[in-house]
Formats: C-alpha cells, sequence, structure tokens
C-alpha cells in the first residue's frame, strides 16, 4: 500500500528534475513540426490556421502553404494582409508569392491551391513583415484560401514563427478583423 503511494511522488519528483525527459528521445520531441503549446488555450481570440510547409529544415529550399478554411471567411474580402515577425530570416521573392482559392483535403485526399486569385495589386513590406494582396474582384465569403510561398530559403535559425492573416470586406466602412494564424515550425532536420 505504501509502495502505490509513492510511486506517484516519485514520477513528479523525476518530472521536476528533469529525469523523465531521458525516457523521450530528443529526436523524436523535435520532431513534431505544427504542435503549438499556447498556455492560456484559446482566449484572447487566437485562432490557430493550417499550414503546410514541403521540407521544414533550416536553410533549406521550401514550399509554405498557409491555409484560411472558409468557415473562417465569414465576409466577402477586399484586401488579404498578411504579417509575419521581424526576426523571420527567411527569404523569398517577390513574385513567388501567392494567393489562391483552395480545396482542402482530408483523409483521403490532399489540399489542393491550384486556383490563382488575379490581383490588382499586391504590396511586400518587408522592413515591417507585411504582405497586402489586393484582389481584382472581392472575394466570396466562404471562400477557402491559400497564401502560397514557392521557392522560399528557410532561416538558418530552428525556432517558430506567427504569421497572421487578417482582412478588410469591401463597404463604406472597411475595418480590418483577424482571421487566425500560423505557428510555423522551422526544424533542425527533416525526420
Amino acid at each position: 500500500m505504501a509502495r502505490s503511494r509513492l510511486f506517484p511522488v516519485a514520477a513528479a519528483i523525476a518530472c521536476a528534475t528533469g529525469l523523465a525527459a531521458v525516457a523521450v528521445p530528443p529526436a523524436l520531441a523535435q520532431g513534431l513540426p505544427g504542435l503549438t503549446l499556447r498556455w492560456n488555450g484559446n482566449e484572447g481570440g487566437f485562432r490557430e490556421l493550417k499550414y503546410f510547409l514541403n521540407n521544414g529544415t533550416v536553410g533549406a529550399l521550401d514550399r509554405y502553404t498557409l491555409a484560411i478554411p472558409g468557415r473562417d471567411v465569414e465576409q466577402a474580402i477586399q484586401q488579404l494582409t498578411v504579417t509575419y515577425p521581424t526576426y523571420y530570416t527567411g527569404s523569398f521573392s517577390d513574385d513567388k508569392v501567392s494567393l489562391r482559392i483552395c480545396r482542402l483535403g482530408n483523409v483521403l485526399s490532399r489540399t489542393r491551391c491550384d486556383e490563382v486569385v488575379p490581383l490588382s495589386d499586391r504590396d511586400i513590406d518587408r522592413d515591417n513583415g507585411r504582405i497586402d494582396f489586393y484582389p481584382q474582384t472581392p472575394i466570396p465569403a466562404g471562400t477557402t484560401l491559400g497564401v502560397v510561398f514557392e521557392g522560399v530559403i528557410n532561416p538558418n535559425n530552428p525556432g517558430m514563427f506567427q504569421f497572421n492573416a487578417s482582412a478588410l470586406s469591401p463597404g463604406d466602412l472597411p475595418i480590418s478583423r483577424y482571421l487566425g494564424s500560423w505557428v510555423l515550425t522551422i526544424d533542425l532536420r527533416n525526420n
């Protein structure tokens, strides 16, 4: 009986001192791209969006697909803004960033972002980590979108980089509204 009470205490001490970390191989712990731990859950309106990286390792040539599900596009979009942190040191060409209409995949099919949205303008402000997309015609509510970066060279430092999406709707008083965030994980090596 005393032994059954001591085991939880011993396990708690092992976790607190870091001894339990030996049981999880470091490669396995680092090989979880896309896993995000947020201590406050979804408080404050944070909405995590899905993304897909072809590689996801430091310094590698990559392709990012940042998806916005149609259920999150509640109103038509006149302008889409993507912001990224100023400490993000990856590089991409202006002409290889596009806004596309997507069909989200599931267990049986892959996500496809084939149809490019015709733009009247696109503004990339690298100093402030901001990309503005101006579609020729407003994108209807309920449309699944993807921001696709092709030919990206990932940062040379591993880490998590939060990209955010916001949109302006057509109308007399356009107000920017938050659509969600992608928390990209760039890892040391591909598992």
